[in-house]
């Protein structure tokens, strides 16, 4: 996923920093069982400490599991509020989707139909797309959120979702993605 570059390069740079070693482990696709699998044979290593992206509360398990094992963990990111983690670090993801939410009003003039694309059930998307929902529906009643597509990180999902939607809803005036691979998706399948 494109956007994990920025965390493999700031997980690197801060290993410098502290002249520590690193490692960037995780499936190359989003794949929760696969991410489970990695931490786990990380646990084994017995690292100084993990910095996961907590996009699930599946994830607490394993993450009470480091814990126990004596190495401290931070979510990035997304949040797996539910585990013994040590702090969270990341966007304040329902204030993002509120402007997001006021950008695109701007652009569409404050009425008509749209479309979310997102990854349902991942933490930070959620809290994202539910600061959206409520930001429309205080400011811009005239608004209607058609569908929250489901791409689960897959940009062929999102590009056949937001096709699926524009062909539902030829009026459709905009979309939103509250994650990249949508983003992506989105775009393409609006060239398209």
């Amino acid at each position: 996923i494109p956007d994990f570059i920025d965390h493999k390069i700031g997980v690197e740079l801060g290993a410098k920093t502290i002249d520590a070693d690193s490692r960037f482990l995780g499936p190359t696709g989003y794949d929760i069982p696969a991410m489970i699998d990695t931490i786990e044979q990380a646990i084994v290593q017995k690292p100084a400490g993990i910095e996961i992206i907590g996009f699930v509360e599946e994830l607490a398990p394993v993450i009470n599991k480091a814990i126990a094992a004596g190495i401290p963990v931070v979510t990035l990111d997304a949040d797996t509020a539910t585990s013994d983690r040590y702090t969270f670090i990341g966007t304040g993801n329902y204030g993002a989707g509120r402007m997001s939410a006021r950008l695109l009003a701007e652009l569409i003039g404050g009425t008509g139909k749209v479309a979310i694309t997102s990854v349902v059930g991942q933490t930070n998307l959620e809290e994202r797309t539910q600061g959206f929902k409520d930001y429309m529906a205080e400011n811009h009643p005239g608004v209607t959120i058609v569908q929250v597509i489901d791409h689960k990180s897959d940009m062929n999902l999102a590009i056949s979702g937001v096709k699926a939607v524009i062909q539902a809803h030829p009026d459709l005036k905009g979309v939103a993605a509250v994650e990249a691979t949508g983003g992506a998706g989105a775009a393409t399948a609006v060239k398209e």
